[in-house]
């Protein structure tokens, strides 16, 4: 259980975030609420919900990435809202969401934690079936969701995932190889955190000492990493941002920990995505891939797979983003959604991209 100042704590800020979107959206109050659903006498999930007016639309459940919360697809909600009803959870043991002492201590028990408490989620809010859209995490999660119940899953968007690929050498080569363009010391600690992240199984958010990573390391690094021209942010977005991150990150680590049980070397993993795909091969035609032009992902890898198995999966590659895309182009992203959910199950080929 929590105590009274984590509580006191997390008000104060689902009431900032809250009011961001708001503000960030110009959607009304009446038209998208903050909730938590109590999954069990310990759980709790929080939620945002997107719903313009009675009028009946397919139903779009959201799942965000590593050390986020459901409000990362805020810029998408304006241009989704209009043809869904859009429900976007704080993954299990993250965000703002109950953080209970080490859930998981494998593969198969983080798969378990995530997919049974988003079943249970689902559940509770009373959705009998909907498409669902995963970005990074949220996609690797959301592809297992899909495996596991895909009878409930109408369409599957999977925007950037991690682990789409088996782990080999081949990816824990193409791994290590992004760190030569580095200098020595960026190259060694480069290495330290992915051997505590993949090897040690522990959050990025646990490296290092308290008091460097809260006093000397969290501000310059999160102003950096928000200051990325492809993020387009205002000063207030930005800051916005870096204030929740913090939050977040000195916050007792959960769900953020799946990073090494459910990835590997090279961001592939034992339990991918193409197997998951593999064992569903009519359901190809129900699946959207989508990349960002600068993304770090392995979409080559991807793409591989994909002829590999003959899938006949739609592929959009984003503008002007990397792997941010819900932040960097949410209106392109939101148009490929809405595109292939009017499109129906009718894509007959698809040429992957070569480079």
């Amino acid at each position: 259980m929590h105590d009274s100042n984590f509580q006191k704590q997390r008000s104060k800020y689902i009431a900032k975030e809250y009011a961001f979107l708001l503000k960030s959206t110009k959607l009304l109050p009446t038209q998208i609420l903050a909730r938590d659903a109590q999954i069990d006498e310990l759980t709790v999930i929080h939620f945002n919900e997107v719903l313009l007016d009675e009028t009946p639309r397919p139903k779009l459940l959201m799942l965000h990435g590593f050390g986020g919360d459901g409000a990362v697809f805020g810029k998408m909600f304006e241009h989704l809202s209009e043809r869904f009803h859009i429900v976007s959870p704080d993954l299990p043991g993250m965000g703002f969401n109950t953080r209970p002492e080490r859930p998981f201590s494998d593969l198969n028990s983080c798969l378990e934690f995530f997919v049974g408490t988003i079943k249970k989620f689902v559940d509770s809010i009373g959705w009998k079936s909907f498409s669902l859209l995963g970005h990074s995490m949220g996609g690797f999660f959301s592809a297992h969701f899909f495996d596991r119940h895909s009878e409930i899953v109408e369409k599957l968007f999977l925007i950037s995932p991690a682990g789409f690929s088996l782990t080999s050498e081949e990816s824990r080569q193409l791994w290590m190889k992004k760190g030569e363009k580095m200098n020595f010391f960026a190259r060694r600690l480069a290495l330290y955190f992915s051997n505590s992240i993949f090897e040690k199984k522990m959050s990025p958010f646990e490296l290092g000492y308290d008091w460097l990573r809260n006093y000397f390391l969290l501000s310059p690094i999160t102003n950096k990493y928000f200051s990325n021209p492809l993020f387009n942010f205002s000063l207030e977005e930005r800051e916005h941002m870096i204030e929740m991150s913090k939050y977040f990150i000195k916050l007792r680590q959960c769900g953020e920990r799946c990073i090494g049980y459910c990835v590997t070397w090279g961001l592939a993993s034992d339990a991918p995505i193409a197997g998951v795909l593999a064992r569903h091969p009519d359901r190809f035609g129900d699946v959207m891939l989508s990349y960002g032009f600068k993304d770090f992902m392995n979409y080559k890898g991807a793409y591989r797979d994909l002829r590999e198995m003959k899938a006949v999966v739609k592929v959009y590659r984003i503008e002007d983003s990397d792997h941010q895309i819900p932040f960097q182009n949410p209106l392109k992203l939101s148009l490929c959604v809405i595109d292939f959910h009017s499109s129906g199950s009718e894509v007959e080929t698809f040429d992957y991209y070569q480079d």
